[in-house]
Parts: structure tokens; sequence; C-alpha cells
């Protein structure tokens, strides 16, 4: 059989502590960084703010609506004055 090159025969031995992860004392602001954007991706959150961001369009759509009647009531009504 064909042996690989002497490079790849040659075993590396790591220590345990490079697999450890460092212990560092992680600042309070931080810590609310990252609760927010793991509470944010969460799919009930996402699901509320989409929600949320329908009824804003349903809304700006609803007062859209009035004041294209209003405007067309004021046209007819100015035309029919005169």
């Amino acid at each position: 059989s064909k042996s690989r090159p002497p490079q790849f025969n040659f075993i590396f031995f790591l220590p345990d502590n490079l697999f450890k992860p460092k212990e560092r004392v992680i600042p309070e602001k931080e810590m609310h960084m990252r609760s927010k954007r793991i509470y944010d991706n969460l799919p009930e959150v996402k699901k509320k703010q989409e929600e949320k961001q329908k009824r804003i369009i349903i809304q700006s759509n609803r007062l859209r609506v009035e004041m294209f009647k209003k405007q067309l009531l004021d046209q007819l009504l100015h035309r029919n004055t005169e």
C-alpha cells in the first residue's frame, strides 16, 4: 500500500487547555446585548413584530383612504356649488 508523505504521518498532540474556553469577565452591557439579540431571534417575538408591522401598514392605509375620500368629497362639493 502507498504510504503518506512523512509530514502527514506525524500526529500533533495539543495540550488540553487549548480546547477550554478562556474565562473572562463579561461586561453587563455585552450580556444585555447578547440576551436581547437572542430574544429578538425567537420565533414568537419575530411573529409579534411582523404582526405589529402589519397593523401599522393597515392603519396607514386606512388613513390614506379617509384622506382620499375627504378630498374626493371636497372636490365634488366644490364642483356642485359652482
